[in-house]
């Protein structure tokens, strides 16, 4: 029996749903206008927003008003070199002017953060 009302049931549901279509079919005329409106709002809506995105395009002009003063040559800073002549062995003094070692407590952190990408990735590889 159970059964019986579920198939009754949705053959009720399957009616109503063909006589709402019918309707909307029997009111083509509704329809129609409605769309042709909604459609027109549409383009109307569109047509004035782009009207009001004018671009307002100011000249570029430069205008020198004092007298043009240009910097002071040659400005070089003393612990940078342009170029010098490299020799084949380097002086204790260049390498210590030169290059730093790096402390214990800074490479056991870059130790650890290294370690810390490395397992991510591991833990995330499939």
């Amino acid at each position: 029996m159970s059964s019986l009302k579920r198939k009754n049931y949705f053959q009720n549901i399957q009616k109503k749903i063909r006589i709402q279509i019918n309707s909307i079919i029997k009111n083509k005329f509704f329809f129609i206008i409605v769309s042709f409106l909604v459609i027109v709002f549409v383009l109307i809506i569109v047509n004035f927003t782009n009207a009001k995105t004018t671009t307002v395009s100011i000249p570029n002009t430069f205008v020198l008003e004092d007298d043009l003063i240009p910097p002071l040559e040659p400005q070089s800073v003393s612990s940078y070199m342009l170029n010098r002549t490299i020799p084949k062995k380097w002086s204790k003094q260049e390498c210590e002017d030169l290059f730093s070692s790096p402390e214990d407590d800074l490479l056991q952190q870059i130790q650890f953060s290294n370690d810390k990408m490395i397992k991510n990735i591991l833990r995330n590889a499939p």
